[in-house]
Formats: C-alpha cells, structure tokens, sequence
C-alpha cells in the first residue's frame, strides 16, 4: 500500500463536486425528456 498515490483531500472534494454537478445536470436532462414525452403523448391520445 505504500506504492498506492493517494488523492489529496482538495482532489477527493472537487472529483465529489463534479460528480454531483452531474448527476443533476443528467437528472434534469432526464425529467425534461420525461416530462415532454408525458406532455406529448397526453397531446396526441388526449
């Protein structure tokens, strides 16, 4: 375990933070999707 490079605490915070800011960017690209595909589909069949 000596050989391992170990992440710096400021590196750990900003791979989280990325991380984060992705999965709300992925689900707020999902619900707008879901939400035009309801829209849409209660358009066509009413």
């Amino acid at each position: 375990m000596k050989k391992v490079a170990w992440p710096t605490r400021g590196e750990v915070v900003q791979s989280t933070i990325v991380v984060i800011i992705g999965v709300i960017v992925m689900t707020a690209i999902i619900f707008g999707f879901d939400w035009a595909s309801l829209n849409l589909v209660e358009l066509i069949f009413g």
